[in-house]
């Protein structure tokens, strides 16, 4: 209830706020979720961007420097303060591509003509409607991209603009010789086991191939568990900056469900990802140099409300039961398609 009185008082008072001139090419996006959202939001800005339309993206304070980072035109400001919302300069669309009520409320707080918006099936949010002037009903299960698409859709100038769908290899960068490996990630039922990446990267090694781990600096579980790993280099970040610098230079990345398997796939890299709980349907990268290894299982998607460290099973079948020849295997097919030379 207080989500949606908040979103009826910022409604009222754009009814008697007054009316703004805004650039005709002018948009204003809001994006509160993470990295991998960002990710896959990026080609449809950078599609915008080359059509010289303004853009600015209002997005959780430590993602303005990928924004800034890739696309430099786009104005990154970060989630936080309605008094700096309220000062940019208005835009023609304002568009969320977030289904919160925080996403309504923020759109209602920027200057601007238009406002759309999504909403997903059974998760309705009532209240957001009032805040745009056509929603996008997104389904349960439609995948991140797909509801991008629909949602610009909305706007009829803009309606054909998606129709052949979207690349989302949208950089190009030189390939250095070495794998890079991410074991990490927010929720750890969402990691492959650490033994079996130190598995895969003996193997690796020995087939004469040059192994880096991308590891967070905050990860000091995996410092520890890699730090050791011999034949293999850690790749220590500390900014999206320095993930950016990891993935664009490597020949092949290989992940966990997360973030900078996203990122790397924007650098047109082959991307593995070992997939875990996570809704493969809504969220997985997407393009042909992507290739997803799980398993079926009954209980995905889960989300690990309880306790982000632990399947709420006690087991993480979803991971355990990928093996690492399969992983192998996927990487020499991988290889055989996009071949790197592994000599110095």
């Amino acid at each position: 209830m207080k989500k949606k009185l908040r979103i009826l008082s910022e409604w009222v008072r754009t009814l008697f706020s007054p009316s703004t001139n805004s650039h005709p090419e002018s948009i204003t996006w809001i994006q509160t979720t993470s990295l991998g959202d960002a990710a896959l939001l990026l080609p449809v800005l950078y599609v915008f961007q080359s059509r010289g339309y303004r853009q600015t993206i209002i997005c959780q304070p430590a993602l303005t420097d990928f924004w800034e980072s890739l696309l430099p035109s786009v104005k990154a400001v970060g989630i936080g303060n309605p008094a700096v919302y309220r000062s940019l300069a208005p835009s023609r669309y304002i568009i969320s591509s977030s289904i919160s009520p925080q996403a309504a409320v923020i759109a209602l707080q920027v200057p601007g003509t238009y406002r759309y918006g999504m909403i997903e099936e059974r998760r309705y949010y009532t209240g957001s409607r009032l805040a745009f002037k056509k929603v996008y009903m997104a389904g349960r299960n439609e995948h991140i991209s797909n509801r991008f698409r629909g949602l610009v859709s909305l706007i009829p100038q803009f309606a054909d603009w998606f129709g052949n769908g979207l690349s989302y290899q949208v950089f190009s960068s030189s390939s250095n010789k070495h794998i890079l490996i991410h074991p990490g990630g927010k929720w750890k039922p969402r990691r492959w086991p650490a033994e079996n990446y130190k598995e895969l990267i003996s193997k690796l090694v020995n087939q004469g191939n040059q192994v880096r781990v991308l590891i967070h600096e905050t990860e000091k579980d995996l410092i520890t568990e890699f730090g050791k790993q011999t034949g293999a280099t850690v790749a220590l970040t500390r900014s999206v900056q320095d993930l950016i610098t990891e993935v664009s230079a490597c020949s092949v990345f290989i992940g966990n469900d997360s973030g900078p398997g996203h990122v790397a796939n924007l650098f047109g890299k082959p991307v593995i990802i070992l997939w875990g709980p996570g809704n493969l349907d809504r969220i997985s990268p997407v393009g042909s140099l992507v290739r997803v290894i799980y398993n079926p299982i009954e209980c995905r998607p889960c989300r690990q409300y309880i306790d982000p460290d632990f399947c709420e099973r006690g087991e993480n079948r979803c991971l355990t039961q990928i093996s690492v020849t399969r992983v192998l295997t996927t990487i020499k097919e991988l290889q055989l398609l996009y071949p790197v030379s592994t000599d110095e």
